[in-house]
């Protein structure tokens, strides 16, 4: 249609590819929120554990990825990193960021994790 009006060819396969390409957050999101029940039972019964195991997930996955070439486990790791910041924001809403020392969230600088 638009190169009835004279849009070159590659232009309009450039804008189709790229307008659309933010959208992969959106399916992220629908995950982590229809996980969202689960993940709170989880952090209510298990604390700080799942964080950790969701983070040792995320390394085992980069592992398998980069290091063994498994290129498609690379989608379960977006998952895992996201429902890491979303258990990450249960520890601050129930306080318990805020309770650690100060040296914890200096620590945390080069993770890109602080309160």
């Amino acid at each position: 249609m638009l190169g009835l009006v004279g849009v070159p060819d590659a232009g309009v396969r450039m804008a189709a590819r790229l307008v659309p390409q933010p959208l992969w957050f959106l399916g992220v999101y629908l995950i982590v929120v229809a996980l969202a029940p689960v993940m709170v039972r989880l952090h209510q019964r298990h604390g700080l554990r799942v964080p950790a195991a969701l983070a040792l997930g995320a390394v085992a996955v980069d592992v398998a990825r980069l290091g063994f070439g498994i290129t498609g486990a690379g989608y379960l790791n977006v998952a895992l990193v996201w429902l890491f910041a979303h258990q990450l924001g249960f520890l601050y809403a129930d306080g318990t960021l805020t309770r650690c020392p100060r040296r914890v969230p200096a620590s945390s600088l080069g993770s890109g994790v602080v309160e």
